[in-house]
């Protein structure tokens, strides 16, 4: 009888113990139906893990809140020595000055990206909003991701300000500072208002409007870039990014505007780039530069270009001022390795202590270009040397430089340099702005067959 009733009591424990784990499975189940509802309104967190998988994993954020999750999240992945693919996916617009100020001021600490792991940002068109970064003690790389490809996203509002402290190491590496990314490339996104902005005590710093270091396709920027460098070493500065290149990248439609303010010796600045080493193709900027520190190289486009081959349908028509430096109307320095130009041209405003339409200085007495021309009546190269085997017209007006890049001779020199078709099946021969790579405005202006008025 004992042991009957013994037996009769272990069996409803038993009975109970399943019963409650069965409960908070039902809860847990339906818990995990709400979040993987695609209504954003419906998910408290705003993170979804949609794929966990060992190769990908595929997240969707709906919130701030939820991006923040998503950061916390990477931070406790431990390091892989295969590629792992994270895509981030944004389901709405993402609102980021909803949240508190941290320790340094900004609002947001950069995703650190762990190893063997790479993160693709897909925007499906989506705006992120009131992104606010300030330094981090032993932080390098400064944007909404310290390492990210990023496509299709909008930024606004963006509030960058990193001051960096004189370092105790004597080799501390290099700062990356920009908006997606420290370290990054982009793709089809729009940085349309903000700005970024550097105090720096130490050298080897890169900082762009969209990404520190990386490379970009039919991308613009509309942010201003204030940066004062009081090191005693460089700092390269561009619209675009402080360097522009990765992996023998050609870079292609990349524009941007807004301003860019730099302070202090020893300083690269390009209204796209401050140093490339890339073939760029059909890209433009119509920024305001000023560089007023002396040992300076300000390009339109490029401060400097190390190993740059070509620049192919390009073109500066913005203000550019140096007014202690070298500064050209596409590059600053060709040094030490002057880029082949082709249909390229410069409409700006130049001011500077030694300034050229084309080029500002560099160490070769003659630079090879084709069917390139500028506005503004100055020497091609700055420091006195030539562009061959013709030197270009430096005293244009806007349609006389029109007619020379769409010439037929002008097209059979590109095709013979970069044998690549056009884009969209469009052509540099012919007038028609249906079909033509350049175009003129209704205004008159003289743009690339993608921007507008």
């Amino acid at each position: 009888m004992i042991r009957s009733c013994a037996r009769h009591g272990l069996g409803e424990f038993v009975m109970k113990k399943i019963l409650g784990i069965v409960g908070c499975l039902l809860v847990l189940l339906l818990a995990f139906a709400a979040c993987s509802s695609d209504d954003g309104e419906d998910n408290i967190n705003g993170l979804i893990v949609e794929k966990q998988g060992d190769k990908e994993k595929i997240y969707k954020v709906y919130t701030a809140k939820g991006l923040m999750e998503f950061a916390d999240s990477m931070s406790c992945l431990k390091k892989q020595n295969v590629d792992i693919r994270i895509t981030l996916s944004l389901q709405n617009d993402i609102d980021m000055s909803v949240l508190p100020n941290n320790i340094s001021g900004g609002n947001w600490r950069p995703v650190k990206v762990p190893t063997g792991y790479y993160i693709i940002l897909e925007g499906n068109n989506h705006v992120v909003k009131g992104l606010k970064i300030r330094y981090i003690e032993g932080l390098k790389d400064y944007g909404l991701f310290e390492n990210v490809t990023a496509r299709y996203v909008t930024f606004e509002d963006v509030d960058i300000d990193v001051n960096i402290p004189k370092q105790q190491e004597t080799n501390t590496g290099s700062y990356y500072v920009g908006t997606i990314a420290g370290q990054g490339n982009a793709y089809n996104s729009f940085l349309k208002s903000g700005q970024v902005c550097c105090q720096t005590k130490v050298s080897n710093v890169y900082i762009g409007g969209v990404v520190g270091h990386g490379v970009g396709r039919d991308c613009h920027s509309n942010l201003d870039l204030l940066v004062k460098n009081e090191s005693q070493g460089d700092v390269y500065v561009g619209g675009f990014a402080g360097n522009l290149g990765k992996d023998s990248y050609d870079v292609t439609k990349l524009s941007t505007s807004g301003s860019i303010k730099v302070e202090g010796a020893d300083v690269y600045v390009g209204g796209l780039a401050g140093e490339t080493g890339e073939i760029m193709l059909y890209c433009s900027s119509a920024a305001s530069i000023e560089v007023s520190g002396g040992d300076s190289y300000a390009g339109g486009l490029v401060g400097r270009t190390f190993f740059c081959e070509l620049l192919i349908c390009c073109y500066f028509n913005g203000i550019l001022t140096g007014t202690l430096g070298n500064v050209g109307g596409l590059v600053g320095t060709g040094y030490p390795y002057t880029p082949t130009f082709i249909s390229c041209f410069a409409d700006a405003n130049i001011m500077g202590k030694r300034k050229g339409g084309l080029v500002g200085i560099t160490n070769k007495s003659q630079v090879e270009g084709y069917f390139c021309g500028t506005t503004m009546g100055l020497p091609n190269i700055g420091d006195g040397g030539t562009v061959y085997p013709k030197d270009s017209p430096n005293n244009l007006s806007l349609r006389s430089i029109y007619e020379m890049l769409t010439s037929k001779e002008a097209n059979s020199c590109i095709l013979d340099y970069y044998n690549e078709p056009y884009p969209n099946g469009r052509t540099v021969e012919g007038k028609n702005n249906n079909d033509c790579i350049w175009k003129i405005t209704d205004s008159g202006k003289l743009r690339l067959w993608y921007q507008y008025d």
